[in-house]
């Protein structure tokens, strides 16, 4: 499990960290809100190109494959949500 999520907005401060947010919580498994609790919009925890963990709080860019983690998950969002036709 990923030690960080972040929000999908550019704008946004929201910050998961599993091992501090879970303690308070009282979690016995750590889960990231699927929505934002500040703006609401989707909670991001690994690359959505090449899943690998985000590893900072401050993650916009994936370690593994370079892409920009929260414009991939915004475009994957859109398409899940309007359909495209082919």
């Amino acid at each position: 499990m990923a030690p960080f999520a972040i929000c999908s907005g550019d704008k946004c401060p929201f910050v998961f960290d599993y091992r501090e947010d879970v303690a308070e919580m009282g979690q016995s498994t750590p889960l990231p809100p699927e929505y934002c609790p500040i703006c609401g919009l989707l909670v991001i925890y690994s690359c959505h190109s090449c899943f690998v963990s985000l590893a900072a709080h401050d993650s916009k860019i994936c370690s593994r494959c370079g892409k920009d983690i929260r414009a991939g998950m915004l475009k994957s969002y859109l398409r899940s949500i309007i359909p495209i036709p082919e």
